[in-house]
């Protein structure tokens, strides 16, 4: 089963469309007869309202992952994702940090800090072209 903890608990900011996903499934639960999904609060569960096991979300991912086209990936993989596209996306790192759920800024940096190095050419080349003009 995945991971509940009481360092698990915390509140998280979700965008509007995560949120309105979620929504949809909490509706789609209650017309289920009463399971462990109800009785324990669990959000993501088994079609059977059960606690959702980690090799479950893999093969899941697996299998839309290739009807998608796209390449396998683990779970894990994903959140790498998650806080590479917030450094791209030029949000701060104490951001991305926080996101990430990390202890320490350095843990974040540690991390992911080679992606915040190659956003590091974008301002330079820009500040290039504005001196010497395009054609440089």
């Amino acid at each position: 089963v995945l991971a509940h903890t009481a360092a698990s608990h915390a509140t998280i900011p979700l965008s509007d469309s995560a949120l309105a996903v979620l929504k949809d499934l909490k509706a789609w639960q209650r017309d289920l007869p009463e399971t462990e999904w109800t009785a324990r609060g669990l959000v993501l569960t088994t079609v059977a309202g059960t606690p959702l096991y980690t090799t479950t979300l893999r093969n899941h991912l697996r299998a839309h992952l290739q009807t998608a086209g796209l390449p396998m990936v683990r779970v894990h993989d994903l959140r790498h994702s998650f806080a590479s596209m917030l450094i791209a996306n030029a949000e701060h790192p104490k951001q991305v940090q926080e996101a990430m759920r990390h202890a320490t800024m350095s843990v974040t940096m540690d991390t992911y800090g080679h992606i915040m190095e190659e956003r590091r050419r974008g301002p330079i080349e820009r500040l290039d072209q504005s001196i010497f003009g395009e054609g440089v």
